[in-house]
């Protein structure tokens, strides 16, 4: 192939004068050989399928609040009409559920959908993450299994202002929110085993989109990790990841592990106005909690600060060091003896967990993941609570029965 050109170049070399070579030779050639063939990469095209019942435009129709969202100053309750590419079109209500960093998201009322809006950038940096997300969405790669279902993007005006709007499945419950309900109970075996399996849901994510996506991730916090009603946790704010094959895996994962790190312990969507409405008991299993997470985050941070090349099979350590640190913590509460083994009920699963030699990935013991199903769907581990967390919390239990067979 030909070697690199620039037209100053050959301008200079008809001129008379020449670049010298390293070792003190004129060089007068127009043109610098390559150094080597250039290496094509594969191309993962975008797959247009899915956009066959997409949303191709948002309109606002009518506003039906007079308070405004604090990111995009739109009202809080709105009408929205949705045309979608098969021509049909319906208008919905629109009620505001949430905010982010730059984006406010809204919930449909009668669709299982949420609809956040941004007011895009475009100087001094371009941002526009509801595009971004849209585009990362189209690519249709590996990636997506771990995200939402989207269901259009699309620009709109509203009151004088450009807004960007991306139509998406709504989850269940965040991470976070999963995390908050479970620390006004006491801390037990089952409470122990949950935080495991969140932890590991979220760290075999983790793994599968930075080794097999081959994706550069970022900001995995517990308010951007959502369960669906399935159990499946999914990234609900994937703006700014992107396909990048030439780190190694470990860098891929650094950001998003960090981040997820830093999160944690908590507090999570604590705040002064929640306090008021739990009672001393409860503010005191929070503040025990918050020591017992940070000795959870400890064994993570371990496993982390020891890992070289993350693959399936580093799984079994994790769930080695979280069990040791939650049997720690259950036998300083005199819960359990420390010598427990995975057939003590109150030891929590994952404690001696295996390696399969079919899947090199780690299973867990289903004894104690059983017992806790039962005891979730007798909604004896929150009474009265929503029956939207007891689906969470069944739907992981039942995904960890699952892993586990």
């Amino acid at each position: 192939m030909s070697g690199f050109y620039f037209a100053e170049r050959e301008f200079f070399v008809s001129n008379g004068r020449y670049f010298k070579l390293r070792d003190g030779s004129a060089d007068t050639s127009p043109t610098i050989p390559a150094d080597f063939p250039l290496q094509l990469m594969d191309v993962i095209e975008p797959d247009k399928t899915h956009e066959e019942d997409a949303v191709t435009s948002f309109e606002i129709v009518e506003r039906l609040s007079e308070d405004i969202s604090p990111k995009t100053l739109l009202p809080k309750k709105m009408l929205v009409r949705l045309s979608w590419k098969n021509d049909s079109v319906e208008v919905l209500t629109f009620t505001f559920w949430n905010n982010g960093e730059t984006r406010d998201v809204f919930v449909a009322s009668e669709e299982p959908w949420v609809l956040k809006f941004e007011l895009p950038r475009t100087e001094p940096a371009v941002r526009n993450n509801c595009k971004n997300e849209w585009e990362i969405y189209s690519k249709n790669d590996a990636f997506r299994a771990i995200l939402p279902k989207c269901h259009g993007y699309g620009e709109l005006q509203f009151q004088g202002r450009d807004y960007s709007a991306l139509l998406v499945d709504q989850v269940s419950m965040t991470l976070a929110k999963a995390v908050q309900k479970l620390h006004i109970q006491a801390f037990s075996p089952m409470g122990g085993n949950l935080i495991q399996t969140w932890i590991m849901r979220t760290v075999e994510q983790m793994l599968y989109a930075s080794c097999k996506a081959r994706y550069y991730l970022r900001d995995w916090h517990t308010q951007n990790l959502a369960f669906n009603e399935d159990g499946e946790l999914k990234l609900i704010d994937w703006a700014g990841h992107k396909l990048d094959r030439f780190p190694p895996p470990k860098e891929r994962m650094a950001a998003a592990m960090n981040r997820f790190i830093q999160h944690l312990p908590g507090p999570h969507t604590w705040t002064r106005e929640d306090v008021p409405q739990y009672s001393d008991v409860e503010l005191q299993h929070i503040a025990e909690w918050k020591t017992y997470m940070q000795d959870i985050t400890d064994a993570v941070k371990h496993w982390w600060m020891g890992l070289v090349i993350p693959v399936d099979a580093d799984l079994a350590s994790l769930t080695t060091g979280l069990a040791d640190a939650i049997a720690n913590i259950l036998s300083a509460l005199e819960k359990v003896p420390s010598s427990g083994s995975i057939d003590d009920p109150a030891v929590p699963a994952g404690r001696g967990a295996t390696l399969s030699s079919s899947s090199s990935s780690c299973h867990f013991p289903t004894q104690s993941v059983q017992r806790d199903l039962a005891v979730i769907e007798g909604a004896h581990l929150m009474p009265g609570q929503s029956p939207q967390l007891l689906r969470v919390l069944l739907g992981a239990a039942r995904r960890q029965i699952e892993y586990a067979s």
